[in-house]
C-alpha cells in the first residue's frame, strides 16, 4: 500500500514539471514572489553536473557557499544519469514530495487507521505551498523529508533506544543540515522539546548530547573542508551574509508585515482547508488522553514549536518556510480525517475547487512554460547558437539565463544612487559588481580584481563584471554604443537611434528587444539544451 502512495503521488507531483520553465512560479504566492533561487540552485547543479568540481558549489563562475550541497548533489547526480531537463533538475524534490505523502499515509494509518490516512495525505497533497515547493528545485522539499523522517524515528521510538532509530535521526538530522544549514538543527530542537514536555531524565540529557555529537560528525566533514580551504569566502557569505546578515540582523523583506503576522496570514490564506482542519482537529487530540496519543500530541507540538522558533528567529521572512508547518498541520489534521462526510465528500470538492482555480494563492497550479516574460525569447535566443557575450540590461529573467548554455551572460542594472555596502562580502571591491565606468576600463582594472579574487581564493577571474550598474539611461547607451560586438537585452524604451545604428533590433516581446552585434560570432556546440 505504502508503495501505491509513493508511486501515485510520484506521479501527481511530476504532472507538467518537464514542459515548466526553470524558475517559473511563486514561492510567496500571496506577495508574487518568484521563485529566483530555482535558478540560481540549478546553475550549480549544472555546473557540478557538467563541469565537476562537486564539493565547492559555483554560481557565475563565483563559489556559492550561502548553501550547502546536498541538494545541488542530488540535482547533479539526477542530471548525470538523465541528462540537463527540468525534469531531472527537479527530481530530487519531486522524490522528497512523494516520500512526505508516504510517510504521512504510514504515520497517519498508524494512530488513525485507513480513512484517516487517506484524508492527510489528501490535505498535504492538495496544499498549494506543498504543491509547489515539490515541483521546484528548491531547498525546502529536501529538508522537510529529512526533518519529517527525523520526526518519525521519534514516533516509532520515542526515547530513542534502539540503535536504528537513534542512527534514524542523527542522519535525517545530518542531512537537513547538509540541505539548508542551520535550518537543518530544527530536528535537535525538536527533540529536545518533546522530551522536555514528556519528562526530563538524565539519560534523556545524555543521549541528546550523543544525538548532537553523532549529527555533527556526519554533517561536519563539509563544512571543515570549506574553512580549511575556502576559509575567507566560506566565512564571509556563509556565515556572515547568510547566517548573521540575514539570520539575526535586519536584511531587506518582500513585505511590511511583523514576523509573526506573515506567517499567520499567509498559512490561512495559502492553505485554508488545511489550517481549518488542523484547528479543529485540536480538540479531539486533547479528549483522546491515553497514553499513546498523549506521546503523539507531544510530539507533534514539539514539531510545530521547533519550526515556530526557527520562523521568528531568522529574520528573513519566505513563505516557503512553512513547508515542514505544512507536514505536521496535515498530521494534526488526521482526527477530522476519519469522518466520511469529511474525506469523501468535502475534500473531493475542496480539491476540484482548487484544481479550477489553480492560480489563485491556494489554488493547485498545472502551469506549463513559464511565467517570466522573458523566458521564451531568452530560450531562442538561445538557440541562435551565438557565441557573442549578452548583457540583459534591467533583469527581469530572475538569473533563468544563468541556466542557458550560453557562453558568457552579465547583468546591467539602473541604480541612480551607488548601493551601500551591507554584507561583509563585498563584490563591487571583488570586481564581480563593476560601475559602467569601470566596465569600460576593464582591461586596466582587471589585474587588480584578478588579484582579489585571488586573495579571496578564487583561481579564475571569468566572474568580473557579472553585473554592471549605470547611473542613467545616459549610461547603458553609451555601453551598448562602446560594444557592438556583444548582444544585449534591453527595455523597448531603450531602443534609441544610435543603439539602431551599431546593433540589429529583434522584438523580444512586447516590452523587451534584442540588440544583436552584426558581426555574429560562431558558438561551440551546446553543453546542454536550450529547453529549461
Amino acid at each position: 500500500m505504502l508503495a501505491a502512495v509513493f508511486v501515485i503521488g510520484f506521479a501527481r507531483l511530476a504532472i507538467g514539471v518537464a514542459d515548466t520553465g526553470i524558475g517559473s512560479g511563486y514561492v510567496d504566492p500571496v506577495g508574487k514572489i518568484a521563485a529566483q533561487d530555482e535558478a540560481v540552485y540549478s546553475h550549480s547543479a549544472i555546473q557540478m553536473a557538467e563541469h565537476g568540481n562537486w564539493l565547492t558549489p559555483v554560481f557565475l563562475d563565483r563559489f556559492a557557499l550561502y548553501k550547502p550541497p546536498l541538494l545541488y548533489w542530488a540535482s547533479a547526480l539526477s542530471m548525470k544519469m538523465l541528462g540537463v531537463n527540468p525534469f531531472s533538475i527537479r527530481l530530487p524534490s519531486l522524490l522528497a514530495g512523494a516520500l512526505l505523502l508516504t510517510l504521512v499515509f504510514w504515520w497517519t494509518k498508524q494512530s488513525w487507521g485507513l480513512l484517516a490516512a487517506c484524508g492527510s495525505t489528501m490535505l498535504l497533497g492538495s496544499s498549494h505551498l506543498f504543491h509547489t515547493m515539490a515541483r521546484l528545485n528548491l531547498t525546502d522539499a529536501l529538508l522537510t523529508l529529512c526533518f519529517a523522517g527525523a520526526a518519525a524515528c521519534l514516533y516509532r521510538d520515542p526515547d530513542l533506544a534502539s540503535r536504528r532509530a537513534f542512527c534514524g535521526f542523527a542522519i535525517f538530522t545530518a542531512a537537513a543540515i547538509l540541505t539548508k544549514g542551520v535550518a537543518g538543527v530544527m530536528p535537535l530542537l525538536m527533540i529536545a522539546v518533546d522530551w522536555a514536555l514528556r519528562t526530563r531524565s538524565l539519560s534523556q540529557a545524555r543521549t541528546l548530547l550523543k544525538l548532537g555529537l553523532c549529527t555533527a560528525a556526519l554533517a561536519a566533514p563539509w563544512f571543515v573542508y570549506q574553512l580549511l580551504v575556502h576559509h575567507r569566502w566560506f566565512w564571509a557569505e556563509f556565515v556572515l551574509v547568510e547566517n548573521i546578515a540575514f539570520g539575526i540582523g535586519a536584511p531587506p523583506q518582500t513585505s511590511e508585515e511583523t514576523q509573526i503576522w506573515f506567517y499567520i496570514r499567509r498559512m490561512f490564506l495559502i492553505d485554508p482547508a488545511l489550517t481549518l482542519a488542523a484547528l479543529a482537529a485540536v480538540p479531539i487530540w486533547w479528549k483522546r488522553r491515553s497514553p499513546k496519543i498523549a506521546m503523539e500530541a507531544a510530539l507533534l507540538v514539539a514539531w510545530i514549536a521547533a519550526v515556530a522558533i526557527a520562523l521568528l528567529g531568522y529574520q528573513y521572512r519566505n513563505a516557503s518556510y512553512l513547508l515542514p508547518m505544512v507536514v505536521a498541520f496535515s498530521i494534526v489534521a488526521a482526527p477530522i480525517a476519519r469522518s466520511r462526510v469529511f474525506t469523501l465528500a468535502l475534500l473531493p470538492v475542496v480539491l476540484l475547487v482548487k484544481l479550477y482555480a489553480g492560480e489563485e494563492p491556494w489554488g493547485l497550479p498545472f502551469r506549463t512554460g513559464s511565467t517570466l516574460a522573458s523566458a521564451p525569447p531568452l530560450k531562442q535566443y538561445c538557440e541562435r547558437s551565438r557565441g557573442n557575450e549578452l548583457i540583459i540590461v534591467s533583469p527581469d529573467d530572475e538569473f533563468y539565463s544563468s541556466v542557458l548554455p550560453l557562453p558568457r551572460v552579465r547583468y546591467c542594472y539602473l541604480v541612480p544612487e551607488p548601493p551601500e555596502r551591507q554584507y561583509a562580502l563585498d563584490f563591487q571591491h571583488l570586481g564581480i559588481v563593476l560601475t559602467a565606468s569601470q566596465f569600460e576600463t576593464l582591461h586596466t582594472l582587471r589585474p587588480t580584481f584578478a588579484r582579489r579574487l585571488s586573495e579571496w581564493g578564487l583561481p579564475s577571474d571569468r566572474s568580473i563584471g557579472t553585473v554592471i550598474l549605470a547611473r542613467s539611461p545616459k549610461e547603458i547607451s553609451a555601453l551598448i554604443a562602446a560594444h557592438p560586438s556583444d548582444d544585449f537585452l534591453v527595455p523597448t524604451a531603450m531602443v534609441d537611434a544610435a543603439a539602431a545604428a551599431s546593433h540589429n533590433v529583434v522584438p523580444a516581446s512586447a516590452t523587451r528587444a534584442f540588440l544583436l552585434a552584426r558581426n555574429a560570432i560562431p558558438s561551440q556546440a551546446h553543453e546542454w539544451s536550450c529547453g529549461l
